[in-house]
């Protein structure tokens, strides 16, 4: 089923704006490298709203370059 999703939604998104859609895959692939440095490093989620989470996540921006860099 979250296969079939997966296929309606590149389906769609490619007929529509596929740069759009390239896009927010890269931001959702980011976002899961930032949640799992943020966990491999403090051991939990940090709030994102917070004033130390700008301080701890910024120097880890490059971490996801080189990441989503192939």
């Amino acid at each position: 089923m979250v296969w079939s999703l997966v296929y309606v939604i590149f389906s769609v998104g490619f007929f529509y704006c596929p740069i759009k859609v390239l896009f927010l895959i890269c931001l959702f692939i980011r976002s899961i490298f930032l949640i799992c440095s943020v966990k491999s490093n403090l051991g939990q989620i940090v709030d994102f709203e917070s004033s130390q989470s700008v301080l701890v996540l910024v120097p880890r921006l490059d971490v996801f370059r080189s990441h989503l860099v192939i």
